[in-house]
């Protein structure tokens, strides 16, 4: 055949009925240009070698394809999925090859989560490959969320883990791994195992013992009991964790020692044996043994050290003693030693930059600062979590305040939040979250396990689709 772009030289002559021929023509030359409208073949792209998790948005992504015809001549890379016309600008430009290949840095749209790249090939003939796709999660906080569970409505559903009508509020975990939940809209404790596999619940509305008026606050003590604060009631229940059953109350409404006036928050000292509730419309934190009695309280209305602007949270080292409140109104924490019973010494506070009752700041949005902050726990190496509830996210310091990192964001998705309240850590290390505008909780591990547990998720499931197929076929 005819080789492409080569010069071809032509004369003809006619043949007559009789056979005879004529004279030959003039010469002529000519080049015949074939038409290739064949995209480049076999488009290929992979990020950081395959890697399941990247904790930078900077990339390295390896590319290739091939053409036969007239080769690839440029590449166009992107998140967005829509393909690039031909002379779409963004086109990268390379030297014609028959198969082409590169390794190209590459960096990730801002933000946490499953991301997707797109690589398509063109030739020199300007026709246009399928794209080659590649995906990574990007985890920049070191946490990842490998569950969550609950949905909208008044039932319990062992298929579903259970119902939340919102608000849902507080969350303990206690020693075997089971989690607590407040179902506030429902007046009611919801009871799961770990992997959020609904068991139990108790409560409904009322005053009587084992109902419930706006229950919020919630902790697990070292006996697998569990304390609820009961907000409208001005009271603490305490309940068998195991199948919810009622044991005693202590509290009423008023201001004087053991009284109660809208209590929120509550957290177990389990080494030593003491009750601490935020007793919030008083503007104080209180103190009880085991049994409930009263031992001291401290705090006012303001925004002074030691005083509280509607506090919510607090949470207990089990290693010091030290006590972290969540100072609502004015948007910090505090932490206090309370060993002496007598007036506990203020050790440290963070947060604040929004004005005491208002969150608009914007350095409330800052990392390390805090916008209307709701719940907090503590881990066994001492590191405090709170849920920084105004910004849709959890913050993670250390027991001087020093922030370390965050996670979360305004949404529905995964790891994302709307207004998250409760939070505990088990000993494991992982982080339960109530996510109450979602009805929801999630479980969060750390970056490295979360990685290993997700792709293990994966290749069961892929296991299941395949088994299905063949039974199918």
């Amino acid at each position: 055949g005819l080789s492409n772009d080569t010069p071809y030289h032509y004369a003809v002559t006619a043949v007559f009925e009789t056979g005879a021929e004529s004279e030959l023509s003039s010469e002529v030359t000519a080049t015949p240009v074939l038409i290739d409208i064949t995209a480049p073949q076999n488009p290929y792209a992979v990020i950081n070698h395959g890697a399941f998790m990247t904790n930078t948005p900077e990339v390295i992504v390896t590319i290739s394809a091939n053409d036969v015809d007239t080769g690839v001549a440029a590449y166009f890379i992107s998140e967005a999925p829509m393909t690039p016309m031909a002379g779409t600008p963004g086109w990268v430009d390379v030297t014609p090859a028959t198969k082409f290949g590169a390794t190209i840095q590459f960096i990730l749209s801002p933000g946490d989560g499953q991301k997707s790249i797109y690589v398509w090939f063109k030739d020199v003939g300007g026709n246009v490959s399928t794209p080659a796709s590649t995906t990574i999660l990007v985890n920049t906080s070191g946490y990842l969320c490998v569950s969550q569970w609950g949905r909208t409505g008044r039932g319990a559903s062992l298929l579903h883990g259970g119902e939340f009508m919102a608000p849902v509020y507080g969350l303990c975990v206690d020693q075997q791994g089971s989690l607590f939940a407040v179902d506030n809209g429902n007046n009611r404790i919801q009871k799961f195992d770990n992997a959020g596999n609904f068991i139990i619940l108790w409560g409904n509305f009322g005053s009587a013992n084992s109902n419930f008026h706006n229950p919020t606050g919630i902790a697990c003590d070292g006996k697998g009991d569990v304390w609820v604060v009961d907000t409208n009631n001005h009271r603490v229940q305490k309940f068998d964790g195991k199948l919810g059953g009622y044991l005693m109350k202590f509290g009423s409404r008023g201001n004087g020692e053991g009284q109660f006036n809208s209590p929120w928050g509550i957290a177990v000292d389990r080494v030593r044996g003491y009750v601490y509730v935020v007793d919030s419309a008083n503007f104080r934190v209180q103190k009880f043994d085991m049994n409930g009695e009263f031992i001291m309280s401290w705090g006012s209305f303001g925004n002074g050290d030691g005083q509280f602007y509607f506090p919510r949270g607090v949470a207990v080292d089990q290693a010091d003693g030290f006590v972290y409140v969540v100072d609502m109104g004015n948007h910090r924490i505090q932490k206090f030693d309370t060993s002496t019973n007598v007036l506990p010494q203020l050790l440290a506070k963070w947060g604040g930059s929004a004005e005491p009752g208002h969150a608009s700041s914007p350095l409330a949005q800052e990392a390390g600062q805090l916008r209307s902050p709701w719940g907090i726990t503590v881990d066994g190496a001492g590191d405090v979590y709170v849920t920084d509830t105004g910004n849709h996210r959890i913050e993670k310091f250390d027991k001087e305040g020093n922030f370390i990192t965050q996670w979360g964001g305004f949404g529905n998705g995964k790891g994302q939040f709307n207004f998250p309240y409760g939070i505990a850590v088990d000993v494991r290390g992982s982080v339960f979250v109530v996510d109450s505008g979602n009805t929801r909780v999630e479980q969060f591990m750390p970056a490295d396990e979360g990685s290993e547990r997700l792709q293990e998720d994966a290749e069961t499931v892929a296991e299941i689709e395949n088994a299905q197929g063949t039974s199918k076929a």
